[in-house]
């Protein structure tokens, strides 16, 4: 697992040696250093329903997600301007994949937080019309204070007036998120002066 790594992106930032940091857990021919996974993680994606691959990947994603919510914990705590580093750094935390098992690239497990947006809440697009991902990055790249209108292959920003609240909570990144074969962070820090 990528938790030394994990522990260094928090101090990256508070020293602002680096505004935007990306980091990818697993990749192809990887057999995770976890209890009760024996198999590479991208070979469990390719699961085809096998009883014991799911299990396996199901504690990988499990030490995934555990290692995720330590990371923001620590963000959390720190201090950054008399404001909480969370608060200051937008943190995408996802994967290319919607279904890994069948490399399908649509409705992807994306979690978005920190960076002074509003949470607590679920929310889906209509998953036959497959908005671009990249419309996400328009927001977060306006948030940071950099003004674009598209990125790579967005339509335009992500529209969160037109989605589905499917539940109002807090969220529980362990119960909602399925990661996938190779997750990524990105975050991106503020400007310091916002």
């Amino acid at each position: 697992m990528s938790h030394c790594r994990l522990k260094l992106i928090p101090l990256i930032l508070q020293t602002d040696s680096s505004r935007i940091v990306t980091l990818v857990i697993h990749d192809h021919l990887v057999v995770p250093k976890i209890n009760g996974v024996t198999a590479e993680h991208h070979n469990l994606s390719h699961h085809g329903r096998d009883p014991e691959k799911i299990k396996q990947r199901k504690i990988i994603e499990t030490a995934i997600l555990g290692s995720f919510a330590e990371f923001l914990t620590r963000m959390a705590k720190l201090s950054l301007s008399e404001r909480r580093l969370l608060d200051k750094t937008s943190v995408l935390f996802g994967s290319n994949l919607g279904n890994a098992n069948s490399h399908d690239p649509r409705n992807l497990p994306i979690v978005v937080t920190g960076g002074g947006y509003e949470y607590g809440s679920y929310v889906t697009h209509d998953a036959g019309s497959n908005t671009p991902l990249c419309n996400l990055f328009v927001n977060l790249l306006n948030n940071t204070g950099i003004d674009l209108e598209r990125f790579g292959t967005s339509s335009g920003t992500l529209d969160f007036g037109s989605t589905q609240i499917l539940a109002r909570r807090a969220c529980e990144c362990r119960d909602e998120v399925s990661a996938s074969t190779r997750l990524r962070f990105v975050l991106v820090g503020k400007k310091l002066h916002q």
